[in-house]
């Protein structure tokens, strides 16, 4: 059995797996009906919708469990996102300062009140 090293292989062959899937079916749908005068609309939007949002929800996942440390295949060679994704230590959330992001300013006319 074939087992993969870490969750981004493991995101990477869901994505790909479930929209080949999809596609598959839809284009047997399609097939299936053929020459029947129907139009293949919803089809259509099924696959337009599962094309667009499968590789943006991998990738915001992959992204997340990168910037919280989620180790990575002992196999991994190459680590492009380094530059682009500031991590620190296993489990470690960055802060708005560490990830170089300006913090939020405080008003000067708001008061905070005593209550807890």
């Amino acid at each position: 059995m074939l087992r993969l090293g870490d969750v981004y292989s493991r995101l990477h062959v869901t994505t790909k797996t479930g929209t080949i899937g999809l596609t598959s079916i839809l284009l047997a749908s399609v097939l299936s009906f053929w020459g029947e005068g129907q139009l293949y609309v919803k089809q259509g939007l099924t696959l337009v919708f599962v094309f667009l949002t499968a590789p943006v929800g991998a990738h915001l996942l992959s992204s997340v469990a990168y910037r919280i440390g989620t180790p990575r295949w002992d196999r991994t060679k190459l680590d492009e996102a380094a530059p682009h994704l500031p991590v620190r230590g296993v489990g470690h959330i960055l802060s708005p300062e560490e990830a170089g992001e300006a913090a939020p300013a405080k008003s000067a006319g708001r008061r905070e009140s005593g209550r807890g």
